[in-house]
């Protein structure tokens, strides 16, 4: 017999056009805003829904958190060496990705990337991300300090992710992390991104954050938590996972003592 295939696309349908048609100006606060009729209930339960789905099986898949984690480990320790080794990098980074990461290098902790460099920001695309990544796994110079830039340019241009094994319990794994670090070597932070727990998280919706109002046929608006059991249920909770990855080169060097402690930490889970 043979099964159909899922799509991804199959995962977040849901009947857009009701749901606009739905649209209503809610009035609350003295001011109006934009809600929806309560003929939209069953709309909306779908878009969430759907929402969820993408969530829990595109945008928070594994290997997808896992490259994403890379390239930020990548664009860190770019911004790091750039500011040193400008002559250097440029030729192969372009002026672009140079200037956007020149003015985040300096900013501190509490001050976000879009604050800092947003201007530079908007001017950056995918390309200068790839190019960059492809003109530095072949011509950055084979030198210890390059080393963990090379490595990670190498990977990411590749599309070689870290092998990933779902983690059973959060806090054991942390408890057992440090000895797993110590056998593979790993003893400075710097390296610590080839053996690290990653977490995976989303919510189906907040009452928070601009939540969603309900009209019902007198005008008068209510929250939909309050009209929809499912969102009632389901809204406010942050549904995590956990994952260990480790850098595939390690499984090289040492099998053996990956393979029992990952064993002990997943349960033979492996992802």
């Amino acid at each position: 017999h043979s099964f159909p295939t899922r799509r991804s696309s199959d995962l977040g349908t849901f009947d857009l056009n009701w749901l606009i048609s739905c649209f209503t100006a809610v009035e609350t606060n003295g001011s109006l805003r934009l809600g929806l009729t309560s003929q939209g209930l069953g709309s909306i339960e779908h878009f969430l829904i759907a929402r969820r789905l993408m969530y829990q099986n595109i945008y928070c898949y594994p290997k997808i958190v896992a490259f994403e984690a890379m390239l930020i480990q990548f664009l860190k320790e770019l911004s790091s060496l750039t500011v040193k080794y400008e002559s250097l990098f440029l030729p192969l980074i372009g002026p672009s990705l140079n200037r956007f990461l020149k003015e985040i290098s300096p900013r501190k902790d509490n001050t976000s990337i879009i604050d800092a460099a947003f201007s530079s920001y908007i001017l950056l695309s995918d390309d200068d991300i790839w190019i960059s990544l492809r003109n530095l796994s072949l011509n950055l110079p084979q030198e210890p300090l390059f080393e963990k830039l090379l490595h990670l340019s190498e990977k990411l241009n590749r599309h070689e992710t870290p092998k990933i094994f779902k983690v059973q319990d959060k806090n054991f794994t942390l408890i057992k992390l440090p000895a797993l670090r110590k056998k593979l070597g790993l003893i400075n932070e710097e390296n610590f991104w080839k053996c690290n727990l990653m977490e995976v998280s989303f919510s189906l919706y907040s009452t928070f954050e601009d939540p969603i109002l309900v009209s019902d046929k007198e005008g008068n608006a209510s929250l939909l938590n309050s009209c929809s059991k499912l969102i009632e249920t389901l809204g406010d909770k942050i549904e995590p996972s956990y994952y260990l990855t480790v850098d595939p080169s390690l499984f090289h060097q040492y099998p053996k003592e990956i393979n029992q402690i990952i064993a002990e930490i997943t349960n033979n889970d492996q992802k």
